[in-house]
């Protein structure tokens, strides 16, 4: 892999959605280039694809730990685990990306109650609940990434609730 410095050698990365997609771009990026790296996500077996694919990129190993974000007690376990595996009572948090999140296109006449909490929960709450766990670790100088789409900026059709 192609190493370019950003300047987070040695820093502490928690990656929510971070077995696929952008989360898991990102965690390639922030390993490479030396920082800590937690991935969440909730399937385990996407997890260890994750964390094989990662370490053949990078020659690095990240850490995979099960967390459904839309659920607070699992967003605090997730981070009272990295804390104990970081085993510092000074631990920091320096980068926390919310890249858990889902798209789906559905008009909106389609629409149920269970898809519009479905797709909150997921996209909205979960960045919250995770973000609320995080606070204890996070300092001034702590980065805090939402992932959005380019559908915030341009709708596409057929997409009311996303």
């Amino acid at each position: 892999m192609n190493k370019m410095n950003y300047g987070c050698e040695g820093l502490c990365v928690v990656i929510s959605g971070g077995t696929s997609g952008i989360g898991l771009a990102a965690a390639l990026r922030f390993l490479a280039d030396g920082a800590r790296v937690y991935i969440l996500g909730r399937s385990k077996e996407r997890g260890a694809q994750a964390l094989r694919y990662l370490e053949e990129q990078t020659g690095k190993q990240a850490v995979y730990i099960s967390c459904d974000v839309t659920k607070q007690d699992e967003c605090k376990a997730a981070v009272a685990k990295i804390a104990e595996q970081e085993g510092r009572p000074d631990w920091q948090l320096d980068i926390l990306v919310n890249s858990a999140g889902f798209y789906r296109e559905q008009r909106l006449e389609q629409l149920t109650e269970a898809d519009f909490d479905a797709m909150m929960n997921v996209n909205v709450k979960g960045m919250m609940f995770l973000t609320q766990a995080a606070l204890p670790y996070l300092r001034s100088k702590s980065s805090v990434v939402n992932i959005a789409s380019d559908a915030a900026v341009s709708g596409n059709y057929g997409c009311a609730l996303y």
